[in-house]
C-alpha cells in the first residue's frame, strides 16, 4: 500500500473514524503502518489518537492530496456516498478513492459500492435475501453441487445461516467439507427409498444425477452407484423439525426428493428446478404435488420455481 516518491512514503487515508474504521484496522492489523491516517469530519477529533492511529481534519487532507503526498483514500464509514461526494467536489480523483467492504473485509473501487456478488445462477438468492431480511435461519441443499458455484446457499452461510448439504458426487463433496465446515454436510443422493442408485455423470458436473433420461443426448463420461437416502431420514436424524428454505436441484429427480419428504417438517419456502415456462408450471406433477402439500408457485427465476408455504 505504502508508494516510495522520490524516497518520501505517500499516505493512506482512512476516512472515517468510528465502527467501520476500528473493525477495518482490527482485522488488518498485519497491513497497517505508520503512514496510515484516521480523517474524521468531526472537527473535535482533530489530533486524536483512535485505534492507534492519528485523526486528521479534512482540510489537511486537502492539503495532502494537492502536495501529491496521498497513494489512497479508503472510506471506512457507512456514509459512503456522502463521503464520496465531499473528496469529488474537493477535486480528488475516483482513481484514487476506495471503500472498505466490512463484510467481506475487502478494499474495492468506489464503482463497486453498490454492485453485488451473486451466486445463484439465475438470482434466485435475490429473492430470498429479501425474503429473509435481517434473518438467520436453517436451509437444506439437496443436489448442493458445489459450495459457491451456481449455490443458493452460499449468500445466507456468508450471511452466518446454517443448514444441511446433500451432494453425490464425492469430489465436490469434499469442497463442502473444506469451505462449509460449520454446515452438515452428507454425501448421498436423496430419493424415495434408501438403497443405491446409479449415477450418471456428465463433462459438465453441474449436470450429473440419477436420471438418465434428463440429458439423454449429452454423452455420459462415468456411472457410479450411490448410497441414497430419504430425505426425511435425514432431517428426524438431525432433528430438524423446521426449514427456512429447502433448494432441489436434481436433474429429472425432483419427485423422487419431494416424495420423501416427511411434510410434517414445517418448510417455509422450496426452490426447485423445472425446466419449462410459466404458462406450463401449472400442469406439472411437482406444481399439483405441492399445490397438495398447502404450497403456492410465487416466482420463476429461469429454471427454478420459488414455492412458497400458504399458512392459515
Amino acid at each position: 500500500m505504502n508508494i516510495d516518491v522520490g524516497g518520501r512514503r505517500k499516505k493512506v487515508i482512512l476516512f472515517g473514524a468510528g465502527r467501520y474504521g476500528r473493525i477495518f484496522v482490527e482485522k488488518n492489523g498485519d497491513f497497517i503502518q505508520d503512514t496510515f491516517l484516521f480523517c474524521d469530519n468531526d472537527s473535535s477529533r482533530e489530533g486524536e489518537d483512535y485505534v492507534g492511529l492519528q485523526i486528521v481534519s479534512f482540510s489537511e487532507i486537502r492539503q495532502l492530496y494537492k502536495d501529491k503526498e496521498i497513494a489512497r483514500i479508503i472510506i471506512t464509514t457507512a456514509r459512503a456516498m456522502e463521503i464520496l461526494e465531499q473528496l469529488v467536489l474537493n477535486g480528488m480523483a475516483n482513481a484514487n478513492i476506495y471503500f472498505y467492504d466490512m463484510e467481506a473485509n475487502a478494499i474495492k473501487p468506489v464503482k463497486d459500492i453498490y454492485s453485488q456478488t451473486v451466486f445463484s445462477q439465475e438470482g434466485e438468492e435475490l429473492h430470498l435475501a429479501e425474503k429473509f431480511a435481517n434473518k438467520k435461519g436453517l436451509y437444506v441443499d439437496v443436489g448442493a453441487l458445489h459450495p459457491f458455484r451456481f449455490s443458493n446457499t452460499a449468500w445466507a452461510y456468508k450471511k452466518g445461516w446454517r443448514g444441511i448439504n446433500i451432494e453425490p458426487n464425492v469430489d465436490h463433496f469434499h469442497l463442502f467439507e473444506l469451505f462449509r465446515p460449520k454446515d452438515i454436510n452428507i454425501n448421498c443422493g436423496i430419493a424415495n427409498q434408501e438403497g443405491e442408485l446409479t449415477y450418471y455423470c456428465f463433462e459438465e458436473p453441474g449436470l450429473n444425477g440419477f436420471d438418465m433420461e434428463a440429458h439423454k443426448d449429452i454423452p455420459i463420461v462415468e456411472k457410479r452407484k450411490v448410497a441414497v437416502r430419504k430425505l426425511s431420514d435425514i432431517l428426524r436424524e438431525h432433528r430438524i423439525s423446521r426449514i427456512d428454505f429447502l433448494d432441489v436441484d436434481v436433474e429429472g429427480f425432483e419427485m423422487e426428493v419431494l416424495r420423501s419428504i416427511d411434510f410434517s417438517v414445517d418448510i417455509e419456502c422450496i426452490l426447485l428446478e423445472q425446466h419449462m415456462c410459466a404458462e406450463f408450471l401449472s400442469k406439472s406433477a411437482e406444481f399439483i404435488f405441492l399445490k397438495e402439500k398447502g404450497y403456492e408457485a410465487i416466482a420463476k427465476y429461469g429454471r427454478t420455481t420459488v414455492y412458497e408455504k400458504r399458512y392459515q
